[in-house]
């Protein structure tokens, strides 16, 4: 990658950051270009050379999440079903402590998936929830056919349980910082949950 190449992504970059700080402060539908530019210091003319609305950096943002997050599922797949379980439990510690404005963002914007107002938003978030569903969906699936978990209840109905104990984990982590550095306490409480715990 040449330096001009370098120099133009981490403009882009600069944008996308900026805006995370912005849609997570004042909310997405109160947030306009304007406040995008000035927090990333840049002139408003500049925004348009790499976004044509707020909506486009909002699926940009989102984008570089779900191929993350996707990545790094893929590479767990190997992984037995413990495992990659606290794979999982690691990924919502690591995206709190490293992304607290992001993680914010999401839980102002993704609830409402079923009744956003906002086209772009509904879509993304529905998208990624059905990812994620059909993610933990396959991770339980695989801890059956090992017979690393065992229960009788249907696996819609484990799916579901599992991702409101995420969703519960990533809660609770935002709303008491303290509990952060207790990873492997809440690890272990996790996994006594399902009958694994060390």
């Amino acid at each position: 990658m040449d330096r001009q190449q370098e120099t133009l992504n981490d403009k882009k970059q600069k944008i996308i950051e900026a805006a995370v700080s912005v849609f997570s402060k004042k909310g997405f539908e109160s947030s306009k270009v304007e406040d995008i530019t000035q927090k990333a210091g840049i002139a408003k003319g500049t925004f348009y050379l790499y976004f044509d609305s707020k909506e486009s950096v909002y699926q940009e943002m989102m984008k570089k999440f779900f191929d993350s997050y996707k990545e790094r599922c893929v590479a767990a797949k190997e992984l037995s079903f413990l495992h990659e379980l606290e794979f999982h439990i690691d990924f919502y510690f690591d995206i709190v402590e490293k992304d607290h404005d992001f993680v914010i963002l999401l839980f102002k914007t993704w609830p409402s998936a079923g009744y956003e107002s906002n086209e772009v938003i509904r879509k993304l978030a529905q998208e990624h929830n059905g990812r994620h569903k059909e993610v933990i969906r396959d991770l339980i699936q695989k801890g059956l056919d090992r017979k690393e978990l065992v229960s009788s209840l249907p696996i819609e109905t484990l799916t579901m349980m599992m991702l409101s104990l995420f969703d519960g984990l990533v809660a609770n982590l935002m709303i008491y910082p303290e509990w952060r550095n207790r990873k492997e306490e809440f690890k272990n409480l996790f996994l006594t949950q399902w009958g694994l715990g060390k």
